[in-house]
């Protein structure tokens, strides 16, 4: 039977495993209110050669294993309704969610894939967690979070070789948790416009800062590296940043209440963290307000 056939068929609590490699055109649509089922790719691979969208869940709760997922396009458009997990596999295109994605760990990769409108890895308008898993690209963000959508970044490797975007990205209006995972990007690591809160985590970029700052942001812990020859700040604040606790190595922190022709808020309050550096300013405040009571 046809994999969609199957998933029309599939009840509450049941598994489908996939026995054979397989090479499509046809989208499947899975649209099973109140249903959670497992769908078990077994490692067989699964091709998506057409043009729209591989899995498109409108509704259910659908836990993915075993994946061997490749697409030129996207992946996964995850509803509203919809729940997804992904708990281990190989996926080369771009997820949409507009629900609940949760990835417990897996490969996850832009390799191969064409330049559609949407080229970040995962963009999220709704619930996304993550708790493991290797993510890399370089056409645009890993993860994008968008206006009033929450993610929670718990694990994982996160690295970008685009020259042009961060690797995580956190929109205006968005919320984001970060706590143990490793970001790395050619571009800034990681660049926040929304409210965000870093609770661990290393961070490292090779052209522009670990971190930059427009929104809101809490700093609790991490490591924030410097390696690039471009600038001379690991962390750039132009928002409000409150910093209990951090480790900031080869780079130092600036706080700018003007940057290129632009005025910003730029509030820093310092009260711990462990501040390193033998090449640059460790706090430079340009015309920031800064707040400093603690740290070494």
């Amino acid at each position: 039977t046809s994999l969609q056939n199957a998933i029309d068929a599939v009840k509450d609590g049941e598994t489908i495993t996939i026995l054979r490699n397989i090479s499509t055109a046809k989208a499947v649509t899975i649209d099973k209110k109140a249903v959670s089922f497992t769908i078990d790719c077994n490692d067989k691979s699964y091709s998506y050669t057409g043009d729209g969208t591989a899995l498109l869940i409108k509704a259910g709760n659908i836990t993915l294993k075993n994946g061997n997922i490749s697409t030129k396009g996207r992946i996964m458009e995850i509803k509203a309704s919809a729940k997804a997990i992904i708990t281990n596999g190989s996926y080369n295109g771009y997820f949409l969610n507009r629900g609940s994605l949760t990835i417990t760990d897996g490969t996850f990769t832009t390799k191969d894939c064409a330049s559609l409108s949407m080229k970040e890895l995962i963009r999220n308008y709704k619930t996304l967690t993550i708790k493991g898993g290797s993510f890399s690209g370089s056409k645009d963000n890993l993860i994008e979070n968008r206006k009033g959508a929450k993610a929670s970044l718990l694990g994982g490797s996160f690295k970008c070789t685009s020259s042009s975007y961060p690797a995580i990205l956190n929109q205006s209006g968005g919320t984001m948790t970060l706590k143990g995972l490793t970001a790395q990007g050619k571009n800034t690591a990681v660049t926040n416009f929304g409210h965000m809160t870093i609770k661990g985590g290393s961070y490292k970029a090779t052209k522009k800062q670990a971190l930059k700052n427009v929104g809101d942001i809490n700093i609790q812990a991490g490591t924030f590296d410097l390696s690039s020859t471009n600038t001379s700040e690991a962390i750039l604040n132009l928002g409000q940043m409150i910093i209990t606790k951090i480790s900031l190595k080869d780079g130092g922190i600036l706080n700018a209440g003007y940057y290129g022709d632009d005025s910003n808020e730029a509030i820093l309050d310092i009260s711990g963290g462990s501040f390193t550096t033998s090449k640059h300013i460790v706090i430079d405040n340009y015309y920031g307000t800064l707040k400093i009571s603690g740290g070494k």
